[in-house]
């Protein structure tokens, strides 16, 4: 699981649209929950981001899809992707 901090309030909307749009076409950002979101590549090609509040900013929690016997197969494919995604998304997010 990898986290990013982001310096400031963000809502989940906002952050579904940014990761859409640096995505692009063939990845499909869903909200799941009113604090996750789940990034789709294929049926079985997940990932998830859990965005999380607080006082000094956002956090978003990304790990692979939830399907354990292919956590492996996401591990290596959809989520470095979205860890990438998420830094140029996000500039100057630690």
């Amino acid at each position: 699981m990898s986290t990013t901090k982001i310096g400031r309030d963000i809502s989940l909307k906002e952050i579904q649209r940014r990761l859409s749009d640096a995505l692009g076409h063939g990845y499909k950002v869903t909200a799941t929950s009113d604090s996750t979101l789940k990034i789709r590549r294929a049926p079985l090609v997940t990932a998830k981001v859990n965005v999380k509040w607080y006082e000094d900013g956002t956090t978003l929690q990304i790990a692979p899809g939830e399907v354990w016997i292919l956590q492996g197969i996401n591990a290596l494919t959809i989520y470095p992707k979205v860890r990438r995604t998420v830094s140029r998304a996000f500039p100057g997010a630690s």
